[in-house]
Order: C-alpha cells, then structure tokens, then sequence
C-alpha cells in the first residue's frame, strides 16, 4: 500500500527528487509557473498492487492538500481524436488526491492546469526486472506537486542603475518641496483676501 504522505514530507524536506529519472522519466521546469514539481516517485511491488497510474498529489506551501486542482494530460503518438479529458484531483484524504490511468505502453506527460511544470516519460513499462505486484505493463508513479508564486521576485536593479535612482528621488522630492511652497503661498494669499474682504 502507497503511503503518500512520507513522499510528500520526503519531497518537501527535499525538492526536485526523481528516482526514477534513470529510465526516462523527466522532470520539465515551467520558468514563473505557479505549480512545481518537487518530486516523482516508481512505486515499488508492495506499493503498486498491480495498477498502473500516475497518481498525482497537490499541495501548498505548508504541505496540506489544495482543493479544486484539475490534472491534465497527454501521451506520444496521440491522435486528434483521443480524447485526454482533465481529471479533478478530489478524492478523500486517506488516498491520493486523484490519479490518470495509463494503457500499456502509454508514455504519458501531466501537469496541473494552469501554469505548471510537467513530468514526462511516465509509463507503465520501465525497464526494469518484474516483481511481485509491479511487473511489464503494470508500473505506476506518485508526482507531488507544490503550488508557489506564480511570478518570482523581479531581479535587484543592476548597480549602475541606482545612481539614476537616486537622481529621480532628489528630483521629485524638490519637485514636492516646490508643489507645498506653491500652496502654502496661496493659502497665505487666500486668508489675505478673505480678511479684505470682510472688513470692506
């Protein structure tokens, strides 16, 4: 039986984990992409049972599952016509919150709708010797996804760039200064007015 909450705390202790990148399986980075992949995992015999999914796992930055994500998906050599409908990851909280069944010899690619990264190669054929609950086409994958900002920092301006910052500062700072001058003069000469005008 897959426990999928060790992998969780695993890739989370540790991000970017893929055993099994050694046949094939590919961790595909999206620059800016608001879900990362911080981990993908071969399931063993004991795990697996004879299935053969990806199954896939959303969380946020504390670790806990995020609701309303739709997985989507798609293989090599796909037609036009083969429908890969996107699958909602809302399954209970005992299990995987969803998962994408694979035929045999599928090498499929999935990724969280939205901006994501993606793994690619997955299949239910590595080669790999057979054991017990995890023979030819009946392997299966966990992928763990972590939803972070979709935009990172911006850069630090580079060091020549300040100068002209600075500039711009003393500049609109001695704009301000004249801009306060210009009405304090006029509130001044407002009051003088008024007080002419009441004594007429």
């Amino acid at each position: 039986m897959l426990d999928f909450n060790h992998y969780v705390q695993k890739f989370r202790a540790s991000p970017g984990q893929n055993d099994a990148a050694a046949y094939d399986v590919k961790i595909v980075t999206v620059p800016g992409a608001e879900w990362r992949v911080i981990g993908v995992h071969l399931l063993t015999g004991d795990e697996n049972g004879g299935k053969r999914n990806v199954f896939i796992e959303p969380i946020d930055a504390s670790g806990k599952r995020v609701a309303g994500v739709v997985v989507e998906y798609t293989w090599e050599g796909r037609r036009p016509d083969e429908p890969a409908p996107p699958t909602a990851l809302d399954k209970p909280p005992n299990e995987v919150a969803g998962n994408i069944p694979l035929g045999a010899g599928q090498v499929a690619t999935v990724w969280i709708r939205g901006t994501s990264d993606r793994v690619s190669g997955l299949t239910t054929s590595p080669n790999i010797p057979d054991v017990p609950g995890a023979t030819r086409f009946h392997q299966s994958h966990l992928v763990v996804f972590q939803r972070g900002s979709a935009a990172p920092p911006p850069p630090p301006p580079p060091a020549g760039d300040c100068t002209a910052y600075i500039v711009r500062i003393a500049k609109l700072e001695s704009a301000i200064a004249d801009a306060v001058s210009r009405l304090e003069a006029l509130r001044t000469s407002a009051g003088t007015i008024v007080f002419i005008l009441k004594n007429a």
